[in-house]
Order: structure tokens, then sequence, then C-alpha cells
């Protein structure tokens, strides 16, 4: 009886035959590969961005319009919110509150802000306590500079006292405070692939 004869192997079956002889190999040669391309994702990599266009879309042309015929609201805003337990509408911290809003409209980028005292309705609570100051910025959240931002920041935090608390948020706000991708993920991606390795065999 004729012994039967191994059939032939295919491409993958020796790749794979060749990877499992030279594991250690091809383990260092996948981290080698992992910290190049993480190396070179710094210079290289290009920069994150939550913006983009849809041309020829109604909410683009809708965009582009505001843009054209309406630059003050084509913008993002943020929001300063203002309590004041004597208060909104007390002699002292009303004058507070306008200075707030005067040194806030002199801010790079800004395009205007509305005072809570304005004819706006809903802009002071109820009770009289709480009140809010809209920030309109010439540009959308993602295209406002972190530094624009953190001058808005600065001045809301040099604002708190007598009585008065100033917090601010919005969109244009949690947008600057969003950080890009640094080591930390980086080191994370690594572990992942040691991880996948160990688990894979």
């Amino acid at each position: 009886m004729n012994p039967v004869s191994p059939a032939p192997q295919g491409l993958l079956a020796r790749w794979a035959a060749l990877v499992v002889r030279r594991r250690g190999t091809i383990v260092l040669v996948w981290i080698a590969a992992v910290i190049a391309l993480v190396a070179l994702a710094v210079p290289f990599g290009g920069k994150f961005t939550n913006s983009f266009s849809l041309p020829g879309t109604e909410s683009q042309k809708a965009i582009n319009l505001l843009k054209s015929r309406f630059p003050q609201q084509a913008g993002d805003s943020a929001s300063i919110v203002f309590q004041a337990d004597q208060g909104m509408n007390d002699a002292a911290v009303r004058g507070t509150v306008e200075g707030i809003v005067a040194e806030a409209a002199k801010l790079p980028g800004v395009q205007a802000v509305s005072s809570p005292y304005d004819n706006t309705q809903g802009a002071i609570s109820p009770d009289g306590r709480i009140g809010f100051a809209s920030v309109r910025y010439l540009k959308l959240a993602d295209q406002v500079s972190p530094d624009d931002v953190t001058k808005l920041t600065q001045l809301v935090d040099r604002s708190h006292g007598s009585g008065l608390t100033v917090e601010v948020g919005g969109t244009v706000v949690e947008q600057g405070e969003q950080l890009p991708p640094g080591a930390t993920e980086a080191i994370g991606l690594l572990a992942a692939v040691f991880i996948l390795l160990i688990a894979f065999g």
C-alpha cells in the first residue's frame, strides 16, 4: 500500500508556517512597526478636526447664507452665567455684571455679547438671582483659537466675589477644553498590541 503523499501547501499555509517558526522575529517586527507609526503620526499625521462641509446640501447652503448675509449669527457661542444672592437687579451686582459683559465684548474673536439686562425675555430667572449673557463668536466652535477661549475663561475666573458667582459654558468652551490625542493614547495603543499578540499566541 503506497503512502499518501502530503498535499501541496498553499501560499497562506507556507506563510503561517514561517510565522510560527520565526515568531520571535515577527513579534519584534510588529513592535518596531507600531513604534515607527506612532513616531511618524506626530509630524506627518495631520490635525484632528470636527469641521466639515457638504457642498450642495441644504444645511451647507444655510451656513453659507448666514456667513454672507448675517455674519454675526454664523459663529457659535458661549454662555456666561451669573448667580447673585442679593439679586441681579442689585445696583452693585448690575455694575459688576455690565463690566464683565463689556470686557467680554472686547475679547479676540467675539462678534457681540448680549447682556442679561437687554430686552431679552428669559435672560434673568423669575426669582431674580440668576442671569446669563450670550457671547457670540465670529467662527464656529472648532475654528475658535484655544487662546481666545482661555481669555474668556480667565475673565470669568477673576470675576467671582462679593456674593456674585460667575461660570461659563457652551459649545465654544466645550470645544476649547478638548485635548488632542497625545502620549497616553500612544501608550494605550502599544499596550493593546501586546495584549492581542499574547491573546492570539
